[in-house]
């Protein structure tokens, strides 16, 4: 297993509605990766786990624990959305754990670092309060 490496961290917008533009002139395009998949996002709006999901199945099964009607296209519940700084918060514990050697990088996501970049764009009077710093 390889060491985990994260990314780094997103340059928010001078303002919000600022473009980003690669070296080529082109918008940039950001990903949101999720390890083993997006249920493990989803996982973290429940429970803080850093325990090994070997493949999207795993996932999906631990968060049927939590979440027992999840279906892969069900729409999030006002349950989950209220979860959201939940999730922002494991989703860092998670990152400060494998960064600081306690990991592979399995599970792990970076849906909160999108998430927190379109809430840094948005108008201040509907923006999440996530809490802490990100890490």
């Amino acid at each position: 297993m390889g060491r985990f490496r994260p990314r780094k961290a997103p340059r928010y917008p001078a303002r919000p509605g600022e473009c980003r533009y690669g070296p080529t002139g082109a918008k940039e395009i950001r990903f949101a990766r999720s390890d083993p998949s997006f249920e493990y996002w989803l996982i973290l709006h429940f429970d803080f786990t850093t325990a090994p999901l070997p493949d999207s199945g795993t996932a999906e099964a631990r968060l049927r624990r939590d979440w027992p009607e999840y279906r892969k296209s069900s729409s999030p519940t006002p349950e989950i959305l209220r979860r959201i700084p939940n999730a922002v918060a494991n989703s860092r514990r998670c990152r400060t754990y494998h960064l600081a050697g306690g990991g592979d990088g399995n599970p792990s996501t970076e849906v909160d670092l999108l998430l927190e970049i379109q809430n840094y764009a948005a108008q201040p009077f509907v923006r999440l309060d996530f809490g802490a710093e990100r890490v």
